[in-house]
């Protein structure tokens, strides 16, 4: 449509894009209240993007006329880009869990190979114990086990302490492993007070 026939064209229409940049004003208050009247009230969606622009300010004081420049549309554009950016902070949060429960879950994996050999380990001692005690009581048996099952553990730890090695970090591990650390001071680890997780 020419510029002539805006008044005649505008009431029908629902959605007004400017882009003319003629540096005089297009649409105006008065105009767009005639319109708003002849529509009955139906709402106009007006987009200004011209530089300068074809509407005047005032538009959007109409009931029923809904006026966005580029101001406008700059301002929904960082607020878009703030809830993005957000939304991409809590997905890497969530990849970021994701990551250390798979990554630990691996480790556990792995771990069990070597929790299985120690299973074995000790029942094969166990099964030698047994074998080779023949006739003796239950506190000889347990006896000859934990002396057994110590005893390499045992020599590792004096080897360490002699090279003036990592005997701590062995030491700590070994603490770690048998949950060894709250019992310092009870002579036999208090075990009615323990659950048996095996």
């Amino acid at each position: 449509m020419t510029y002539d026939e805006l008044a005649e064209k505008l009431p029908g229409m629902d959605l007004v894009i400017c882009a003319a940049g003629t540096g005089r004003i297009l649409i105006d208050a008065a105009g767009m209240r005639a319109v708003i009247r002849a529509r009955r009230r139906k709402p106009v969606f007006v987009l200004d993007v011209a530089v300068p622009g074809d509407a005047d300010r005032d538009v959007a004081e109409l009931d029923d006329v809904f006026l966005y420049d580029l101001d406008d549309l700059e301002t929904v554009a960082r607020e878009n880009r703030a809830a993005r950016e957000a939304a991409a902070r809590e997905a890497w949060a969530i990849v970021d869990r994701h990551v250390i429960e798979f990554t630990g879950a691996m480790q556990e994996r792995e771990a069990a190979g070597a929790v299985s050999d120690l299973r074995g380990h000790f029942e094969r001692i166990r099964a030698e114990i047994v074998a080779q005690s023949a006739g003796l009581d239950a506190d000889e048996i347990t006896r000859r086990l934990i002396n057994r099952l110590l005893h390499e553990p045992s020599a590792v730890l004096r080897a360490a302490a002699r090279e003036g090695g990592a005997e701590k970090d062995i030491e700590g591990a070994v603490r770690r492993l048998f949950d060894m650390d709250d019992n310092r001071g009870s002579p036999d680890g208090d075990p009615a007070s323990r659950s048996d997780d095996t």
